[in-house]
């Protein structure tokens, strides 16, 4: 049971950091998105800001648990 436990809670460290890569590097992509101030820019950057938003919730909430 421990060792399943263990396991369990290096899988929630590696997909947490996973989520937190991934969050940096839609970060990083925007901005160069912003950078380049293309017409269909400012629509996809709020999406995509809000996309982070719900994934960084949904991250905390998992945290707590």
């Amino acid at each position: 049971m421990t060792e399943e436990k263990t396991k369990m809670e290096r899988k929630k460290e590696v997909l947490f950091t996973l989520l937190d890569d991934w969050e940096k590097l839609c970060r990083k992509s925007l901005l160069k998105l912003v950078g380049k101030k293309a017409s269909y820019t400012r629509g996809y950057i709020s999406g995509e800001l809000n996309t982070i938003e719900i994934m960084k919730q949904f991250t905390e909430e998992a945290r707590r648990k």
